[in-house]
């Protein structure tokens, strides 16, 4: 039995019930509904973790924290909220104290798996469900940053465009401008994919040279390189144009080809994009590196949401890649032995498969 125990200062007496409710379990509950209460618990029981709602009736949960924190206050903090405004939400967390900031009402069982997280911070399930709501929240305050940034890439693309218009293409600054061109609106593209998240989103299908879509990632690739290791493309010459949306299979190219070089950041090695024909109806498309590999052990998980084995990794990476992959009807294979390397190949339909 857990000796843990929660401060909950909640001053809606039905608020706080229902909050206590979620809290039931393993933990010792203590709750107040003034700050002054919970000045007077804290001075006599020890707490592991204060709930506490940021608007009350002697203060707010700002100027209370910051009277804790000036006293040494050190442990875990959930603040919860109805006035979530963009202020309020930097001034909380920039505090080190406060873990989370939750927005009423509040989805009793996200307020659960914020608790266990804080509480039991090695249980793999309530991490990964706490790392995907903290994802949640991030998402709504980032629409407002996503659209000022989309409103300055419109304007790059308009005069990188103007640029290209008003200059030959044996300029010696052509090609540059052109590539920085296609980074721009690929980048535009995922703003807009993101922003029209909540939408159904409509996949542009087209016939597409998927090896230009490769040589693209190889430069984009080559641009961002910082390892020293070999790059090799072999491209088929008979590859026949497919049936797919191309820039979506130029980002999943590119996170398999810039996973490939942080593996080979320490001890540099060969990097191989290939294509070539497997049938009639179908290509595939290889990324392989002599990197440092993956564990066997580990394999299963490589496809799992937030598992990663980097060190600032969020472990989306390859989830995302195989979910596009699956998008465009294709499957992608994995296959990797420690200190020799990793091989990605995906399959591709030359065709688009129709549903229904």
């Amino acid at each position: 039995m857990s000796n843990k125990s929660i401060l909950l200062i909640e001053d809606d007496i039905a608020t706080q019930r229902a909050y206590k409710a979620v809290c039931k379990g393993d933990y010792v509950i203590h709750t107040g509904s003034t700050v002054k209460e919970a000045k007077a618990i804290l001075e006599t029981e020890h707490i592991d973790l204060l709930l506490l709602d940021h608007l009350l009736p002697d203060g707010t949960g700002l100027d209370f924290i910051d009277s804790l924190c000036q006293n040494g206050f050190s442990k875990p903090i959930i603040v919860i909220t109805a006035y979530p405004s963009r202020e309020l939400v930097n001034r909380y967390l920039g505090l080190d104290v406060v873990q989370q900031l939750l927005v009423k009402p509040v989805d009793p069982s996200l307020l659960q798996f914020a608790i266990q997280h804080i509480l039991n911070p090695d249980n793999d399930y309530t991490r990964d469900l706490y790392n995907y709501q903290k994802m949640v929240i991030t998402a709504d305050f980032a629409l407002p940053l996503i659209h000022e940034i989309n409103n300055f890439l419109t304007s790059t693309i308009g005069y990188l465009n103007l640029w290209c218009s008003r200059n030959k293409k044996d300029d010696d600054n052509y090609r540059l401008i052109k590539n920085s061109l296609k980074s721009a609106n690929a980048i535009s593209n995922l703003t807009s994919r993101f922003l029209s998240a909540t939408k159904p989103y409509k996949l542009e299908w087209k016939l597409t040279d998927v090896n230009d879509v490769l040589f693209s990632a190889y430069e984009l690739a080559c641009a961002r390189m910082k390892v020293l290791c070999e790059f090799q493309l072999n491209l088929s010459d008979s590859l026949p144009k497919c049936e797919t949306v191309g820039d979506l299979l130029m980002q999943i190219v590119l996170n398999l080809i810039l996973n490939a070089l942080q593996a080979m950041q320490i001890t540099g090695g060969i990097l191989t994009v290939a294509s070539r024909l497997v049938s009639p109806t179908q290509i595939c498309i290889i990324v392989s590196d002599t990197g440092e590999g993956i564990a066997e052990d580990l394999m299963p998980k490589i496809f799992d949401p937030f598992f990663t084995t980097k060190q600032n990794g969020v472990g989306l990476g390859l989830f995302v890649v195989k979910r596009i992959i699956t998008q465009l009807g294709g499957e992608l294979l994995f296959e990797s032995e420690r200190m020799v390397g990793t091989t990605a190949t995906i399959y591709l339909p030359i065709r688009r498969k129709y549903s229904g």
